[in-house]
């Protein structure tokens, strides 16, 4: 944010969630589906803990690859 530019402080995580990773989510939704996105977002943990390609793959039906697929695109 400007406050972060101003300063040239280091931005918090939850600065850095609510300035960047929440719009850039929000931009791929709109662009590749809210199942894509959710998928994303399970991975790298931006909601909880990171999970597995396993652990997605069982919880939405998919195989480990085709999530491995989705979170590369």
């Amino acid at each position: 944010t400007e406050r972060v530019l101003h300063e040239r402080a280091v931005p918090s995580v939850a600065d850095i969630r609510e300035s960047f990773l929440k719009p850039l989510f929000t931009m791929l939704e709109t662009d590749m589906g809210a199942e894509t996105a959710t998928i994303v977002r399970r991975r790298i943990g931006l909601d909880g803990p990171a999970e597995t390609l396993e652990q997605i793959a069982i919880d939405v039906g998919l195989t480990r690859e085709r999530v491995r697929q989705i979170t590369l695109k």
